[in-house]
């Protein structure tokens, strides 16, 4: 097994709080690619694309606005139009 190795800006902070947070897989993983983007700010303003480029293959651009509208909802993002 090849061992990762982690730079710096590879990994984020998962509050613990999140853990227990009803999530789809999709919504979970798309709130940790938003954290991604953040580094050592509360705020972002990533695309979708961009998004969509941190997550896995075949994920469709829809998944993202689904997962971005659950996110909202549970209050865990806040969005800006």
């Amino acid at each position: 097994m090849e061992k990762n190795k982690w730079r710096a800006r590879d990994y984020v902070v998962i509050p613990r709080s999140l853990l227990s947070t009803k999530l789809t897989p999709a919504s979970f993983r798309t709130w940790i690619a938003l954290a991604s983007f953040c580094y050592d700010s509360d705020s972002c303003f990533p695309s979708n694309r961009a998004i969509l480029e941190r997550m896995p293959p075949g994920t469709s651009l829809g998944t993202i606005q689904t997962a971005k509208r659950d996110l909202e909802a549970a209050g865990l993002i806040h969005r800006t139009r």
